[in-house]
């Protein structure tokens, strides 16, 4: 009977200590929740550093692109001027495409 006792209470310590165990890994992991709320955070805030840095390059361009207009208006730019502004023309149109696409991805984000 004493030995009926004592298997019953190794059994049950057995069980209380892995219930608690398991209880306490339950606390100290992160949620789901918690976890895509930590990542989606992560996300905007690289989408909005990205759209910063291609806002920046947009206007060094355009301040460039106003510099050749503006020796375009007194004389007739240099080739290697002609093709300057050409390339930046096209930049800043890709740039503008790469900034609607990051701005949509953060509306995206946003609304999920």
């Amino acid at each position: 009977m004493l030995k009926i006792f004592e298997a019953m209470a190794v059994l049950l310590t057995c069980l209380a200590t892995i219930i608690g165990a398991l209880w306490f890994m339950e606390q100290r992991h992160a949620k789901v929740e918690q976890l895509e709320a930590a990542h989606e955070a992560r996300v905007k805030s690289e989408l909005r550093f990205s759209a910063e840095l291609v806002d920046r390059d947009v206007r060094k361009d355009a301040e460039a692109r106003v510099y050749y207009k503006n020796i375009e208006r007194g004389r007739v730019l240099e080739p290697a001027e002609q093709i300057r502004l050409e390339y930046l023309e096209r930049q800043m149109e890709r740039k503008y495409k790469e900034q609607d696409m990051i701005q949509a991805r953060i509306i995206e984000v946003e609304s999920e």
